[in-house]
């Protein structure tokens, strides 16, 4: 009997900081949760999955000097790098954004609309099943340890 008052008290303390227990797990994932906005992007899709669209031009495709000179018809919002390289995850539990701190991501977000950062619905699942699998076990090695 004195073990599983030991788990339920283990759990109980997990329950009791559960937002510093989701954020670590959470952030043990980070970059895979990110990579999932950046594939978005790269498929020229904002976070609604929807088509990347110029807001000044109104268009989906880059102006046709821009397009030849970055061999490429469509905004992916890659051009160095360094605006993907710069994105991060900043967690408000029980929600979390994506973010950039490149200094184009203002520009990027005028141009293209706010919607840039975060998961599309239809990646919704692959994102929630990354971050359930993570907070699953933090609470099995906190609670069964």
């Amino acid at each position: 009997m004195g073990q599983i008052k030991n788990i339920a008290k283990r759990s109980q303390q997990w329950v009791n900081n559960i937002a510093v227990n989701v954020e670590k797990a959470i952030m043990s994932v980070d970059n895979q949760i990110i990579d999932i906005n950046r594939e978005q992007m790269l498929l020229s899709r904002d976070s609604k999955d929807n088509a990347l669209v110029h807001q000044s031009t109104k268009s989906i495709l880059l102006t046709p000097a821009y397009a030849k000179a970055q061999n490429k018809p469509k905004p992916d919002l890659f051009l160095s790098g360094e605006f993907q390289r710069s994105m991060f995850l900043d967690i408000n539990f029980p929600k979390y954004l994506i973010g950039s701190d490149d200094e184009k991501t203002n520009i990027l977000q005028d141009d293209y609309g706010k919607p840039i950062f975060g998961i599309p619905k239809k990646d919704q699942l692959e994102a929630r099943g990354l971050t359930n699998k993570v907070i699953g076990q933090s609470y099995k090695r906190a609670v069964f340890r």
